[in-house]
């Protein structure tokens, strides 16, 4: 059975985590903090990543930047890539 039927709603905390996780409620530019909550890793491993030019980023300074949209085309095409191996 379904969380949402029409008579009943979802409690409020259940829908602030549904749109938590709705990709259009991150901003364009992520800080490393907020990619290593998304994907549910270490922020070192964010780092890693990111030095390895795996994840989509600017580094300006010593501060880097994450972009949103390309993460999830990348994460799109590689499984693209994976599915038709």
């Amino acid at each position: 059975m379904s969380t949402l039927t029409r008579d009943k709603q979802l409690k409020p905390e259940l829908a602030a985590n549904l749109r938590l996780c709705h990709r259009r409620s991150w901003p364009c530019w992520l800080t490393a903090e907020e990619v290593a909550e998304m994907l549910r890793v270490d922020i070192g491993t964010v780092y890693s990543l990111a030095r390895q030019n795996v994840l989509p980023h600017v580094k300006i300074g010593r501060i880097y930047r994450f972009d949103r949209d390309g993460m999830f085309w990348q994460a799109r095409e590689s499984y693209r890539e994976n599915r038709g191996a």
